[in-house]
C-alpha cells in the first residue's frame, strides 16, 4: 500500500491511496477494496495505548501495536 495522508489534530484524511494489485482470489481482492475505501473514507482518529482507531461517520478501524 502507499498514498498520503495529513494529519490535524484528530482529523486525518488519506488521499492517493494505491496498491501493487498483485492478483489474489476475489475474495481477497474484495477485501482489499473495501481497507482502502474505509481508509478513504476516514475523518478522525484516536490514539489510546497501543491501539490506533481511525474512524468515518460509518464505521471504525481498530489496529494495535504488535509486540
Amino acid at each position: 500500500f502507499f498514498g498520503s495522508v495529513t494529519v490535524d489534530g484528530e482529523s486525518i484524511r488519506f488521499s492517493s491511496l494505491g496498491s501493487t494489485r498483485m492478483a489474489c482470489a476475489e475474495p481477497i481482492m474484495a477485501q482489499e477494496r473495501r481497507f482502502m475505501q474505509a481508509l478513504e473514507a476516514a475523518e478522525r482518529f484516536t490514539i489510546a495505548g497501543d491501539t490506533l482507531t481511525v474512524q468515518s461517520s460509518g464505521s471504525a478501524m481498530r489496529f494495535v501495536r504488535a509486540r
